[in-house]
């Protein structure tokens, strides 16, 4: 795994485990790669270099999630749990972008969006670069994938901090 790959696997945990009570599993299983896909949210960055991060959910898992997110013992409604998934991608950005892009840089982060098929989803266009990691949770798995924008992810020295 590369260091990048590695920042957004512990971010992505990280803000699973915190914000949503959901914990990762030791290893993926066949079970987490036939899971159905359950919905994905999308948030778009600039600073130093642009791109966006998607994280797509595997499972039914998206109702427990929010419930937990949101102190509650039944899940809310559907679209508080969109709002929900939006807002687990928008910290895992956060949480990633300085740690691959150094601590001192300032990065924007626009609003999520919430995206019902997976038709589509994670293309890399011709200008960027991208990692993914698949993150094993209970009941299902979480994709999580940054786009970067004519920038390598794997070959910039400035990956890891400066």
């Amino acid at each position: 795994m590369s260091k990048v790959q590695t920042e957004l696997m512990s971010s992505a945990v990280m803000t699973f485990e915190d914000m949503g009570f959901v914990f990762a599993m030791p290893e993926l299983e066949e079970a987490h790669h036939t899971a159905p896909f359950e919905g994905a949210a999308e948030v778009d960055f600039s600073g130093p270099f642009n791109g966006r991060l998607i994280i797509s959910l595997y499972g039914q898992m998206m109702g427990e999630l929010a419930a937990n997110m949101m102190g509650e013992d039944e899940p809310p409604p559907v679209q508080q749990q969109h709002d929900a998934l939006g807002e687990i991608a928008n910290v895992i950005c956060g949480n990633v972008l300085p740690k691959v892009g150094g601590s001192r840089e300032i990065f924007y982060i626009g609003a999520p969006r919430y995206i019902e098929q997976a038709g589509g989803l994670g293309q890399q266009s011709d200008d960027e670069s991208s990692v993914k990691v698949s993150v094993p949770l209970d009941d299902g798995r979480a994709d999580v994938m940054l786009f970067v924008k004519n920038w390598s992810i794997e070959d910039d020295p400035c990956v890891g901090g400066r």
